[in-house]
């Protein structure tokens, strides 16, 4: 990766990185939802893209108080996305380059971004390529014995090393 000279180091993710969880606004306020203008994306939103652009449709559109009263966070450009939910044995599908920071997004997908603020995108972008190279270890670590649609754990994945 881009953090050590050492082409043998690995280095772990928490010491780097800082993995912030997304949150899902009640469903039940009808005033988080309706007439919204500001991108949310579920886990399934996330799926099978390569890029979170512009481009990529979200699942809904909540409000301004949404944001506010349920303290989301948005997804900050040049930093790498993952769903915490494994269906399949493709872990793969779930590693998202983000190139925006117009997104909220729930309590299923995190966000590492880079603790070196002027070196962030080349530790993001080494990130994102060491997580997708070692997607199956990860998705075997982080998930272990409960297969397919387990919650991925957080902790377990701070702890992840990537070379």
């Amino acid at each position: 990766m881009f953090f050590k000279q050492n082409c043998d180091t690995k280095i772990v993710i928490k010491d780097y990185f800082t993995i912030v969880n997304g949150k899902t606004p009640k469903k039940d306020r009808q005033d988080y939802h309706q007439n919204g203008t500001i991108k949310f994306l579920s886990q399934k939103g996330l799926l099978d893209i390569y890029y979170l652009n512009e481009q990529v449709l979200p699942t809904k559109l909540i409000t301004e108080k949404a944001v506010k009263e349920e303290k989301m966070p948005f997804s900050h450009q040049n930093s790498v996305m993952m769903t915490h939910m494994a269906q399949d044995e493709n872990f793969r599908r779930r590693i998202v380059w983000c190139q925006t920071n117009n997104y909220t997004f729930n309590n299923l997908v995190a966000n590492f971004i880079a603790k070196d603020k002027e070196h962030h995108n080349y530790y993001s972008a080494g990130l994102f390529f060491a997580l997708r190279n070692r997607a199956n270890d990860l998705a075997n670590e982080i998930l272990g014995s409960r297969g397919e649609g387990g919650k991925v754990n957080v902790g377990l994945i701070k702890n992840f090393s990537v070379p």
